[in-house]
């Protein structure tokens, strides 16, 4: 939901650390990218270098309905992000973005298993996240 001065609504954004390294990822990204489509991203030198291990992670569906699970790409997009709506990462580090690419919208509950990263040459495995969609409502901030 869009409030006037900002996205509001329920968190939609997994972090974790791991290796000393920081991710963040979501399927709706709300006020947290400039686009609609869903990211992983990882907080790291500015050149460092940073790839996923493999070129597709998955989506499989707990709803019952077919497909039971839908494959999708990532594609390197670090100017997508808004730098007003993100925290800025700490001095010479910068966030290294990968969106899913070719995913339709996602209105149904699920698992979201990502591949592993590999950051500066050391793999890096990623959590699995199940998440289900429901929907909410609520008042925008008076005095935002």
């Amino acid at each position: 939901m869009q409030a006037i001065c900002r996205d509001i609504g329920p968190p939609v954004l997994a972090a974790w650390e791991s290796s000393g390294v920081r991710f963040e990822a979501t399927l709706k990204p709300l006020y947290a990218a400039k686009t609609g489509e869903g990211f992983v991203r990882v907080q790291g030198r500015k050149d460092s270098i940073v790839r996923p291990a493999e070129l597709q992670g998955r989506i499989v569906r707990k709803d019952g309905n077919t497909p039971t699970e839908l494959r999708f790409g990532f594609a390197r997009r670090d100017e997508v992000l808004s730098p007003h709506a993100i925290p800025v990462p700490p001095h010479g580090t910068v966030w290294h973005t990968f969106v899913f690419t070719g995913l339709p919208p996602i209105d149904f509950p699920g698992r979201l298993e990502l591949p592993a990263m590999i950051v500066d040459g050391v793999l890096v495995p990623m959590p699995a996240f199940d998440f289900e969609i429901r929907p909410w409502a609520g008042f925008a901030p008076i005095n935002c």
